[in-house]
């Protein structure tokens, strides 16, 4: 928990599709002061991944394609580069 942050930026993620949609998420991430340290860190969201682009459960949907299909056939699909 923190009462304030230094600044905020929006950031713009790719979630799962719906149909033929794509869906993107786009919220604001703060800056703000650790307590244990006293570093300004920006704030952890757990549901992205490691790749800041793109949601977890998004990344698990990748996976799991590429194993019964290939890497260009995915990338088509989810319009990837």
């Amino acid at each position: 928990m923190h009462r304030g942050w230094y600044d905020r930026s929006t950031r713009r993620v790719r979630d799962l599709s719906s149909a033929d949609t794509r869906i993107y998420l786009e919220f604001e991430v703060r800056r703000v002061q650790c307590r244990s340290c006293g570093q300004v860190k920006r704030e952890h969201l757990a549901f992205l991944a490691d790749n800041p682009f793109y949601t977890k459960r998004f990344a698990f949907y990748v996976g799991r394609r590429c194993v019964n299909a290939t890497i260009k056939d995915v990338a088509q699909e989810l319009r990837l580069d």
